[in-house]
């Protein structure tokens, strides 16, 4: 995946679909055109001399299918924006940082972690920050971009799904703890599962894909749950 300035990526609205879509191709993202609108507004209220290069646009971890819509990589910090084009309770938007502040801070090297959500209806941006959500000026985002300078990096090599792919058995006192995330395929299965009441399950994935942590959180929400089966 190829970085890229944001202020190119706001200017493709001007184009041909069958541009946008090559330029989409080269950068190697599989961005939505709806997505890339709600980045207009925000960039708009930045200062003009604010450099929003590097910028990894859409990015999802392998294996794990967890998706960024923007991402900084500084010397030593990580930015991440998510962007929301209609409103979203702030329960929803603090559940999504928090999910992408477990996997961003599992990439070496990086100590500090900046996350936002932009939501371009009611022109409102958010900061998950220490545990609690609260309301940010546009210039605060911009104060932090000023102050962490973009690098290019190889994306791929810093998100390993092994980091993330706990087992049971080898990482049990994290297993315990439940300090572990679903990824989105493993919630459907669970959903479908606990949903379907069948007497018999198959869980099918090729390997390494979380098929045993899958099972092993299905047997502890039942046992929570007080159920023998």
């Amino acid at each position: 995946m190829r970085p890229v300035d944001l202020r190119t990526l706001t200017s493709l609205d001007s184009l041909s679909e069958e541009t946008i879509e090559d330029y989409k191709d080269y950068l190697d993202i599989d961005f939505r055109n709806a997505e890339i609108r709600c980045v207009k507004p925000l960039v708009e209220q930045l200062d003009k001399n604010l450099d929003l290069s590097n910028f990894y646009v859409g990015y999802k971890i392998p294996q794990i299918n967890k998706e960024f819509d923007l991402l900084r990589f500084s010397s030593e910090t990580i930015i991440n924006v998510e962007l929301k084009s209609r409103n979203k309770s702030s329960y929803d938007i603090e559940q999504q940082l928090k999910k992408n502040e477990y996997y961003l801070k599992g990439v070496d090297g990086y100590h500090k972690i900046i996350l936002f959500t932009y939501m371009v209806e009611g022109n409102k941006l958010y900061r998950y920050k220490d545990g609690k959500l609260s309301i940010q000026k546009v210039t605060d985002l911009q104060n932090v971009l000023k102050e962490n300078i973009g690098t290019t990096v190889d994306i791929d090599e810093k998100f390993k799904p092994s980091k993330y792919l706990i087992s049971p058995f080898n990482d049990s006192v994290r297993f315990c703890k439940a300090n572990y995330f679903l990824t989105k395929s493993q919630l459907d299965g669970k959903r479908k599962i606990l949903e379907g009441n069948q007497k018999f399950s198959l869980i099918k994935g090729h390997a390494g894909t979380g098929k045993t942590l899958l099972l092993y959180d299905i047997a502890h929400n039942y046992m929570n749950e007080g159920k023998k089966y």
